[in-house]
């Protein structure tokens, strides 16, 4: 057997403020919401499946944020399982939200569960 290597290229996408207080975990996306991207804040919706946060949404449980995708996340087939951020610090400026949401929409709530936003500086 010979062995084989190969190289690939990371580039950060700076997500993470900072990796302190990260906790981690995983619950299922509901299906039929196209490609979600990594940093994308969730909610439940009615039936327990994590939806994007939206305030503007008639259904109270998705206007409160609850996790952060760790990964983008391909609905298209259906439900799916997905890695969570629960808590830690984020860059704001490289999360998203459902609606015309913003940073300032959740900041508050998602501190109280440990989701806490900075801005990041300049590299």
């Amino acid at each position: 057997m010979t062995p084989e290597f190969s190289t690939e290229t990371y580039t950060p996408d700076r997500l993470l403020y900072s990796t302190d207080g990260i906790r981690t975990g995983e619950e299922t996306v509901l299906g039929g919401q196209g490609v979600l991207a990594r940093g994308t804040v969730v909610a439940r919706d009615g039936a327990d499946k994590l939806v994007p946060v939206d305030s503007g949404s008639g259904t109270q449980s998705v206007q409160t944020a609850v996790a952060i995708l760790a990964a983008d996340v391909d609905t298209s087939g259906g439900d799916v399982a997905a890695p969570l951020y629960y808590a830690g610090e984020f860059n704001e400026g490289r999360v998203s939200f459902g609606g015309t949401d913003t940073a300032d929409t959740h900041r508050d709530a998602m501190r109280q569960r440990g989701l806490f936003l900075r801005t990041a500086l300049p590299a």
